[in-house]
């Protein structure tokens, strides 16, 4: 019998095992350009969904980092629960009791896309 291997968060939530490969909802994109670099910016999300984030800009280098926050301002070291290099997607789960996602990147004009994913 084959097996099935499982990845999950630290909550016990599946995840898939590579963020590129997932399957968005249809027309859920949303973009949020950071345009000035350790300055935070709020996008309203929807409680409980699953996200994919990924962040672009044309001369980043490896060290540039979108920094996300639902517990505040993503500025305070504190309060940065996720890092996500630029370029390369991630997932995030919202958690039930929460509407706002924060993010701040390390230099400006930063594009960072989010999409529910169906999952």
């Amino acid at each position: 019998m084959g097996q099935e291997v499982r990845l999950s968060d630290n909550k016990g939530n599946r995840v898939s095992p590579d963020p590129c490969i997932v399957h968005p909802e249809l027309a859920s994109g949303i973009k949020v350009t950071l345009t000035t670099a350790n300055t935070n910016y709020t996008q309203a999300v929807v409680a409980g969904v699953t996200y994919r984030i990924i962040s672009t800009l044309t001369a980043a280098s490896s060290a540039d980092v979108v920094f996300a926050s639902v517990t505040g301002t993503a500025v305070t070291d504190a309060n940065k629960e996720w890092a996500f290099p630029l370029g390369q997607a991630g997932i995030i789960k919202i958690p039930k009791d929460k509407t706002t996602l924060n993010l701040v990147g390390t230099v400006a004009l930063i594009e960072v896309y989010l999409a529910k994913l169906d999952m």
